[in-house]
């Protein structure tokens, strides 16, 4: 299962394409349901109803691809493995039905004493209510493709899926929600579909054969991910309701500061982990020293751009929102409340990818108990400040408690990985690399700040300008401070 550094640039740099496709796509949706809905009433009920859709099928998600990529790696080009996988899919499934069922009774009773559109948000989740069981059988399917180096068709159906939603927004004269969260559903199916025709050679059964070692050993892996996801999941549930309950604006406020984030996130981590967990995973299982300076490095190397878009967002946000968000319905009140936003949620970024590299450390050694009670320690921690910081009625507050928790619970990881491992990064090269990229940050962040004022062009021109002045500014930085590193290194020497 080793990939070459050669394969992983091409890889990344296919699966990076095909990503920016369907973030693009993607974005187009949202602009047009910003031009559609703004920040309203009905906005805030779709949203509440994906919430609440999402839980179930955030956790059931979060341990297939953890959990069977290493399973695939230790059991090779074996047979008889496939009972064991139809067992934990069926399992799975049920699960997610059980799951759907308890969501639905609580967003009965909960949706009419936070949102005014309680009937809406009801039907809306129950047409929403079929993504669960798309979306955990998609998870499994791709897990099989990515142990089969095939990282691309994951991509295509994602593409897939962002034509169909945007097709939507665009042929219909008069778009409904309702009708949007009917084809948000169908995406999903086609997701799947396309996946299972790439997996022919595996068989869809319903399987329970529990008593068997191999699913138990799943089923072990898998517990901790989902209790911790599910925990994760309620202290989001927990956080779109009170801000539901805030203000109806803030619910969709955050909705696009997320739509920015994920973007990062799936264009970036999320493409990057999914390339490189396969060789992590051989790594750990072959050469620890290897893995550890190819995780430092990965960490700084992704980070590098992260840490740039950080400070993009919080020097232009405005100027960014503006030409993304800022029509019809969307005012330019609407731009600055999710400006504000966006500057507080992005600061954990950098924190994040240092988190989920060293979290597939830990998966890769086959241990998710630790990364489990971790996470869960921190989100037991996000409830407890959220409802004690619940009368201030601060919605900055609010939004900075996940910031804070991302950083304590990598910091966390991190020694308890080196408890597992020894010590990760004997002469601090990650600490000093991470000091130098947030100076050079700053520096560049600063400057625009300064310098989008006085541009009078339109936001579109005023944008590019921006960004590109940013990169030159941010790469010729990092370049003037690795070579006078280098030199003093040198002169030491």
């Amino acid at each position: 299962m080793h990939i070459k550094t050669t394969q992983i640039t091409k890889i990344i740099g296919s699966t990076f394409l095909l990503s920016i496709f369907a973030q693009l796509l993607g974005l187009v949706r949202n602009i047009l349901l910003a031009k559609e809905f703004g920040i309203g009433g009905v906005m805030n009920a779709f949203l509440l109803a994906n919430t609440y859709t999402n839980l179930v099928s955030n956790i059931t998600v979060s341990a297939i691809a953890v959990v069977i990529i290493p399973y695939l790696i230790q059991e090779g080009e074996n047979g008889g493995r496939e009972d064991t996988l139809q067992t934990y899919m069926a399992t799975m499934c049920l699960f997610t039905a059980f799951l759907c069922l308890g969501i639905g009774i609580i967003g009965y009773f909960i949706f009419p004493l936070i949102s005014e559109n309680a009937n809406l948000a009801i039907r809306l989740m129950l047409l929403l209510m079929i993504i669960p069981f798309f979306r955990t059988g998609s998870a499994f399917l791709g897990a099989l493709r990515n142990f089969k180096k095939d990282f691309i068709t994951s991509k295509i159906a994602l593409l897939v899926m962002a034509i169909i939603n945007v097709s939507y927004l665009l042929l219909a004269s008069s778009p409904t929600i309702s009708g949007i969260a009917l084809v948000l559903s169908g995406s999903y199916g086609a997701e799947y579909v396309i996946l299972k025709l790439k997996n022919r050679s595996y068989h869809c059964a319903l399987k329970w054969e529990w008593r068997e070692p191999a699913f138990q050993k799943l089923v072990r892996q898998s517990a901790p991910l989902m209790v911790t996801e599910g925990a994760f999941q309620l202290s989001v549930l927990l956080t779109s309701s009170i801000m539901g309950w805030l203000s109806v604006a803030y619910l969709p406020a955050m909705n696009y500061v997320n739509i920015l984030v994920s973007i990062v996130q799936a264009l970036l981590l999320l493409n990057i982990l999914t390339v490189l967990f396969p060789k992590i995973s051989w790594l750990f299982s072959t050469d620890t020293k290897a893995a550890k300076e190819a995780l430092l490095h990965y960490m700084s190397w992704t980070n590098m751009i992260v840490i740039w878009v950080v400070a993009i967002f919080i020097a232009i946000g405005d100027k960014i929102i503006e030409m993304l968000f800022q029509h019809g319905a969307f005012t330019t009140a609407n731009t600055q409340m999710v400006y504000a936003f966006l500057i507080v949620t992005v600061l954990a970024l950098p924190g994040l990818v240092i988190r989920d590299f060293l979290y597939r450390a830990f998966y890769a050694l086959g241990n998710t108990k630790n990364p489990s009670f971790i996470s869960l320690s921190a989100i037991v921690g996000v409830i407890v400040m959220l409802l004690v910081l619940l009368p201030l009625q601060n919605v900055y507050l609010l939004l900075s408690i996940p910031v804070i928790t991302t950083y304590c619970s990598s910091i966390w990881a991190y020694k308890k990985l080196q408890g597992l491992i020894g010590k990760i990064d004997v002469s601090h090269k990650l600490l000093k690399q991470h000091g130098i990229m947030v100076i050079q940050a700053f520096m560049m962040g600063w400057i625009l700040y300064l310098i989008k004022s006085e541009l009078s062009f339109n936001v579109y021109i005023n944008v590019l300008i921006l960004l590109v002045l940013g990169m030159i500014i941010y790469v010729c930085g990092l370049l003037v401070a690795t070579r006078i590193r280098r030199c003093s290194a040198w002169m030491k020497f």
